[in-house]
């Protein structure tokens, strides 16, 4: 009966695992609609980034009843314990992030719609969303299986996004002045690019979870 309950047991934190995981790649295939949209000027894809936000909240719905359900019932401790605070602090990051690629999707969506897309996405928007997504993939895969310590790249990351987010705003601020009636779609793109800069702050938060987890599993190890 003991082997069943520790099986049981193991069962259940993979479970948490698996759940937090598809939630990231979940994410990366929004932010990947997201990037295709702004250049094929594409409502499907916009409406697969927002419905993506969705199944993101119904998966961290889920983490949150099974961190309840192993803590009142399993009381894990040291690493296990560590492990499922974890998956709850990532499974947050991951639908605050989400939620900001739903919000900017719905106003690029209005955007088209609205025919005030009077110019182009701008490049270093672009080069947000690649950073984003580079940050994303390298993250989701290393959320409970990692050695390596991750904030270093994470910091240099989103310091690179802060820097484009800055020449964005310089750069659309000088398209407004010259033409106001760039303004409101210029306006749209300012709102953007902050959700875009936002989700960059959450990623590297997830990083400093994942170091945290490893530093203390490697200390309590000695």
């Amino acid at each position: 009966m003991k082997k069943h309950i520790v099986k049981s047991y193991g069962h259940e934190l993979r479970h948490l695992k698996k759940t937090v995981t598809t939630m990231g790649v979940q994410l990366y295939k929004q932010m990947d609609c997201i990037s295709h949209a702004f250049v094929k000027k594409d409502h499907h894809l916009v409406q697969e980034a927002i419905e993506a936000a969705t199944h993101i909240e119904i998966c961290d719905q889920q983490v949150n009843q099974d961190v309840l359900h192993i803590l009142a019932l399993r009381q894990p401790v040291a690493f296990d314990l560590r492990t499922v605070i974890a998956a709850l602090k990532i499974s947050y990051q991951l639908k605050s992030i989400g939620y900001y690629m739903a919000s900017l999707s719905r106003r690029f969506s209005s955007l088209m719609e609205s025919g005030s897309l009077s110019m182009e996405t701008p490049a270093l928007l672009m080069k947000m969303i690649v950073f984003v997504l580079r940050m994303t993939e390298h993250v989701v895969p290393r959320f409970f299986s990692s050695n390596e310590l991750l904030s270093k790249k994470s910091w240099e990351a989103d310091n690179e996004i802060d820097r484009l987010y800055g020449a964005l705003l310089r750069e659309l601020l000088t398209y407004m002045m010259e033409d106001p009636r760039k303004i409101s779609t210029c306006i749209h793109w300012l709102f953007i690019s902050k959700n875009i800069e936002r989700a960059g702050d959450h990623l590297k938060n997830i990083t400093q979870i994942i170091d945290l987890m490893i530093v203390k599993h490697a200390s309590s190890s000695l």
